[in-house]
């Protein structure tokens, strides 16, 4: 385990980046695509995937998510399961939590895109601050005396009193830096590393410039130039079939692929004018499948005045209720509902919130039907 092998005297062994030159890290990050069905500690679970957390790869850094815990590796390298947060700490000091991803840097744990932030900044600061050897250029190390002696200290990354509260924690580390670093050295490594790592913005793996889909995790490539991604493609090899609807299988086959399937009819019954901020009943109850088929519902908001506050109880029920708008104007709410071969049909109503309406005005026309919707939209959406 790292944390054996980690002191003062012996950090040239532990440090595999002090050897590493810093374009290394360009390299390193999309090869964690390989890494995908393997923890760094050698775990052949195919569900722990291996992240790296990045101002320089961070070693020695405890970490957590739902499922997995540790300290990073020489790599800066840790585990995670798809759809987990993931918390770094040093001691009692922990960093704020982000989507755990092949790649994380202090922007992501603030959230934001902005290098200067004095949160993300605060975080750099402080990394670099604690690296054993002081030269954050090849990587970052922390010793495992900060680890005990951060025990029961807490600190605000945003914070004015930030200095004064690490001070003694980065004087008595063992780092070659015995106080903090300031902003402006911070800011200029973190900028060099954020410009070392490719662009991913799926973060599938594939870095943009080779991704023909930057922006579907679940597709990268495309074989047969079809524009239907391989894994979704079911002749990846043959332009011409992009569904098992296109071949000569048999009508069971085809049948049971859903190929003749079709499309669910979204209808629901609402209330066209309202007072603002009342409970608005949606019933999709008259919505059907022509063959009879089990849906799924999903109600949501697709506009609303600037700044109003509107809201969907029980989202995915047939029948749900909006809390109408604060502000007047016109909101625009939509049923989808699909069937179970994930054919989709979605229909638009406009509810129109006023002020100017009686006390009493609620529910009217609650039989509305598609044809008398203020506006409806129909959308078919087959996903193969």
């Amino acid at each position: 385990m790292l944390r054996e092998k980690i002191s003062s005297s012996d950090v040239n062994t532990a440090k595999v980046w002090r050897s590493v030159s810093a374009v290394s890290l360009s390299l390193l990050l999309p090869a964690l695509t390989a890494c995908d069905s393997t923890s760094s500690d050698g775990s052949s679970d195919p569900g722990i995937s291996t992240g790296v957390f990045v101002d320089s790869p961070v070693a020695n850094i405890a970490y957590r998510t739902a499922t997995q815990s540790g300290f990073t590796n020489e790599n800066g390298e840790y585990n995670y399961r798809g759809g987990e947060q993931v918390t770094f700490s040093i001691g009692g000091i922990e960093l704020p939590s982000a989507p755990a991803r092949r790649t994380v840097t202090p922007l992501d744990l603030v959230g934001t895109d902005k290098v200067d932030d004095v949160a993300v900044l605060n975080i750099s600061r402080l990394l670099i601050s604690l690296d054993i050897d002081g030269n954050p250029d090849n990587g970052i190390t922390l010793s495992d005396s900060v680890e005990s002696m951060a025990q029961g200290l807490s600190v605000d990354f945003t914070s004015s009193d930030f200095d004064d509260t690490v001070s003694n924690l980065v004087a008595n580390s063992g780092s070659v830096n015995t106080s903090l670093v300031s902003a402006n050295e911070a800011q200029s490594h973190l900028q060099e590393q954020l410009a070392l790592i490719p662009p991913d913005r799926d973060d599938d793996g594939v870095i943009d410039t080779e991704d023909l889909f930057p922006d579907d995790p679940n597709e990268s490539s495309d074989r047969d130039g079809d524009g239907v991604g391989d894994n979704g493609d079911f002749a990846p090899d043959d332009a011409a079939i992009q569904s098992i609807c296109q071949t000569d299988a048999s009508a069971d086959v085809l049948e049971e692929a859903g190929c003749n399937n079709l499309a669910p009819v979204a209808v629901f019954d609402g209330t066209q004018s309202v007072r603002p901020s009342i409970a608005v009943n949606l019933d999709g109850s008259g919505s059907f499948d022509p063959e009879g088929r089990a849906l799924t519902y999903q109600w949501s908001i697709e506009s609303k005045p600037d700044g109003a506050t509107v809201s969907i109880q029980n989202p995915t029920a047939v029948t749900a209720t909006l809390i109408s708008g604060d502000l007047e104007g016109a909101y625009v709410i939509r049923l989808s509902v699909t069937d179970d071969f994930s054919v989709t049909t979605s229909v638009d109503q406009t509810v129109t919130v006023d002020k100017s309406l009686p006390t009493s005005a609620g529910l009217f026309g609650t039989s509305l039907l598609v044809a008398s919707l203020l506006l409806i939209r129909g959308r078919r959406e087959r996903r193969r």
